[in-house]
């Protein structure tokens, strides 16, 4: 049997009375790249909030590698929350929508904020190290501002700081957001190899949805804060609701 390593059970979100995640389930496999498509306002960036606890769950649960971090019973009778600034520390990192970066400060003190856990002077310059093997760009850019970076750049630098923490679980919210074709599929071939090479699962939210479902393992379908397909990249490439509402087909 394949070992979890989030899983999520019944997760409802409230925006005060509107109801932004109506019961999600799911499940991803250690080793998984896992894609969530959906319109706008569909719940995905919610999703990830909750999975990180910057959005309160009113009902549900959510395991990490097997263990409770969230849960809320419907009376509010039992509740779980683990401080979203321990996460990382756990190996559960989000690089959100908007990427975060820090425009006044270098790319190299950008990157050293991603270890902001770890102590270990050496193993972070190792770290840093191999995030500049992966992004070469990175280390010709080490000592200029961040500010001054391009788009499919400043992508590099928040999955490279994300990679400073030694995720074992990646959270990407849009990455290839208004990111020119090229450099789109140089950070989708990033994201496989990084999925290949080190063994890193990803729960990957993405408006490109042939671009998502073809680097999936799996892939799920949300509408309104619902779950309503889910299968195999492939399959959903291959289904024709999917085709007909999210890949111009």
């Amino acid at each position: 049997m394949r070992e979890s390593i989030l899983r999520v059970d019944n997760a409802h979100v409230h925006y005060g009375g509107i109801q932004a995640l109506k019961g999600i389930s799911l499940v991803v496999f250690r080793g998984e790249i896992v894609t969530l498509i959906g319109a706008n306002g569909a719940g995905k960036t919610t999703l990830l909030k909750a999975i990180m606890g910057l959005e309160s769950l009113a009902e549900g649960s959510i395991l990490y590698k097997e263990k409770v971090i969230f849960e809320v019973f419907s009376d509010r009778s039992h509740t779980v929350s683990t401080p979203t600034h321990l996460l990382p520390g756990k190996g559960l990192v989000l690089v959100p929508e908007g990427r975060g970066i820090f425009p006044e400060l270098t790319v190299r003190e950008n990157l050293e904020m991603g270890a902001f856990l770890q102590r270990d002077k050496k193993r972070i310059e190792k770290n840093l190290q191999e995030v500049y093997q992966w992004f070469p760009v990175l280390k010709d850019r080490a000592h200029q501002r961040a500010g001054y970076l391009s788009g499919g750049e400043l992508q590099m630098l928040a999955i490279g700081r994300a990679m400073m923490a030694e995720p074992e679980l990646l959270l990407l919210d849009e990455p290839a957001l208004g990111l020119a074709p090229l450099m789109v599929q140089r950070i989708f071939e990033i994201i496989t190899k990084l999925n290949t090479e080190k063994k890193l699962s990803v729960l990957l939210v993405e408006q490109n949805a042939k671009q998502a479902l073809k680097i999936a393992h799996r892939g799920y379908v949300l509408e309104t804060g619902r779950l309503v397909l889910s299968g195999s990249g492939q399959e959903l490439l291959d289904n024709p609701e999917v085709k007909r509402a999210y890949l111009g087909g």
